[in-house]
């Protein structure tokens, strides 16, 4: 009796590290549970980042390709605003020529009492052209 009894504290005793067992398990259970959940949670995070990233990069881009247009658009402004100042220059100095050679009479043509023979004219001044395009004047030939 003595052999069963032993034998059966043994059983116990295998029973109860089998339930120890068990339990163990079902914890790591649940903890392999919570890594995979947290893994997960971290993959989603990361391919967030990963889309936010590739998001900013092809902002970076057009931002680049931006930047890029108006800088050459700046370089032709440059060298159209040295065109135009060198036309200016240009312009100035024919304009200097011309009243150089000629003396002006600063009268409006639009006057009907003009007449260049009855003026005093003066020594050339610099003056803005005003061009009448719907009223036209003629001297007569025998100026």
């Amino acid at each position: 009796m003595t052999d069963i009894r032993d034998i059966s504290g043994v059983i116990k005793h295998v029973d109860d590290v089998v339930d120890l067992i068990a339990a163990a398990v079902e914890k790591q259970a649940i903890s392999n549970d919570e890594i995979v959940h947290n893994i997960t949670q971290a993959s989603t995070g990361v391919q967030e980042i990963n889309a936010n990233v590739a998001q900013s990069s092809e902002m970076t881009t057009t931002i680049s390709a931006d930047i890029a247009k108006v800088n050459q658009a700046s370089e032709e402004m440059t060298a159209s605003s040295f065109h135009v100042k060198l036309s200016a220059e240009e312009l100035s100095r024919l304009s200097e020529r011309l009243f150089g050679k000629c003396l002006f009479c600063p009268i409006s043509l639009l006057d009907e009492t003009f007449n260049p023979r009855n003026t005093c004219c003066i020594p050339p001044v610099k003056c803005l052209i005003r061009l009448e395009l719907e009223e036209t004047k003629q001297f007569p030939n025998s100026l």
